[in-house]
């Protein structure tokens, strides 16, 4: 495509995305110094994603600062995603993966399609696939590149290295080597050994929830004033009146409600199952609120996007993090329990609970799939748990006093 041609357009993407005045005149003014005064002296037309890098190569020098260094190339990827999508990719960051090559590469590879058919999730194999190829990178820099040459020192250390979600690598990394020795590819038994040494990770032992009254503070310390407090206030009804999953909210459409008979009919992201919820006054209420005056003009089908030029549909980690803010920023003394969707949940749970609701109708409101799966929410609800208590029958004093008896004497 020409170069001015494919400014032009990259420019008026920029306008109906809701792109700041400020910011497009900043992305046009460096491609016109930039991009196309580079491609004018070489007496070149039509822009290639080559072509940019080559710009990126020549004018790049050591002495620039790194944010001078990411503006630039953040430009000529606004072009290429416009040249080859027709749209411009949020910026976002992307965890480095490595091709899974070589012996262990093999065998890592047929470990993710195990899990395949055993039916684990696509999002699940991803991170394991994640995890596992930076494993593997590490071992072939250390120049181990057998399934012999795995040693116990090579995986503490590669632990050691890790500083987030070292929890999820231990446990990833067990799966693997349990898989490897059942299979006889591995002659020492590392999930039992090794990986056994790692203190596990202290779990809560009851799910975190918050009492009616804070879930109230919570939702009345939102600011809907603007679009983005209209946005996250219906967000956050969803989870602490619905009891809906971060996936099912970033998920929810326009054709999931039923304004006629005031329902939300969706298909769970986890479970499959379909599940029928009232669509309570204050949340219809919010949606409406948020869809009238806070929502921009798209016309993407989910109900919640992005407040953010590029316009794009919510995502569960945006759900996720909005909902995470909003109680860290209530005033609510969270102490030790977690703070994010999930918790609204267990509240919501909680508070029927209180309420003295039929397991059967909370396992239905929660979209389980059986009563067995909302039991663990009883471990909460002490109150409940003193009506379950038998009575302990008298004993007579006879029975401590009896001749040798262990009472006796």
């Amino acid at each position: 495509m020409d170069i001015q041609n494919l400014i032009n357009s990259t420019t008026e993407f920029l306008e109906k995305s809701d792109y700041s005045h400020w910011t497009i005149k900043s992305y046009a003014s460096s491609w016109e110094f930039g991009i196309l005064a580079y491609m004018n002296r070489l007496n070149i037309s039509d822009y290639t994603p080559d072509i940019g890098q080559e710009f990126l190569a020549d004018t790049i020098t050591s002495e620039m600062d790194a944010k001078t260094v990411q503006r630039r190339t953040r430009r000529i990827h606004i072009l290429n995603d416009y040249l080859s999508l027709g749209y411009i990719r949020k910026r976002s960051f992307q965890p480095k993966e490595y091709n899974l090559q070589g012996e262990i590469g093999r065998n890592i590879n047929a470990y993710l399609e195990y899990l395949t058919k055993k039916r684990r999730s696509s999002s699940t194999i991803s991170t394991y696939k994640l995890h596992l190829s930076n494993f593997l990178y590490y071992l072939n820099d250390n120049k181990l590149l057998t399934m012999d040459s795995i040693t116990e020192k090579a995986i503490i250390s590669f632990v050691a290295t890790r500083e987030n979600n070292q929890e999820n690598i231990i446990s990833t990394l067990r799966g693997l080597f349990k898989y490897l020795y059942h299979n006889k590819l591995i002659r020492l038994d590392f999930e039992t050994t090794t990986l056994s040494f790692f203190k596990g990770y202290e779990r809560e032992k009851i799910p975190s929830y918050y009492t009616g009254e804070e879930v109230k503070q919570i939702e009345a310390s939102i600011d809907r004033s603007g679009g983005l407090g209209k946005r996250n206030y219906a967000i956050l009804l969803l989870a602490t009146r619905l009891g809906l999953r971060a996936s099912d909210i970033a998920n929810l459409k326009f054709s999931n409600i039923i304004w006629e008979s005031n329902k939300i009919t969706l298909t769970q992201y986890k479970t499959k199952a379909q599940i029928d919820l009232p669509l309570l006054t204050d949340v219809g209420n919010a949606i409406i609120d948020y869809l009238k005056y806070g929502r921009k003009k798209s016309s993407i089908q989910n109900i919640f996007i992005s407040s953010a030029a590029p316009i794009t549909a919510a995502t569960k980690n945006m759900i996720c993090s909005a909902i995470s803010l909003i109680i860290k920023q209530s005033g609510v003394l969270i102490g030790k329990r977690h703070y994010g969707p999930h918790s609204m949940r267990h509240s919501l749970a909680t508070i029927l609970m209180e309420n003295e609701i039929a397991m059967p109708v909370i396992s239905e409101v929660l979209g389980h799939k059986s009563t067995e799966t909302t039991m663990k929410y009883l471990k909460i609800d002490i109150h409940l748990l003193q009506k379950c208590a038998l009575d302990v029958s008298n004993v007579d004093n006879e029975f401590y006093e009896q001749g040798g008896g262990f009472f006796y004497e």
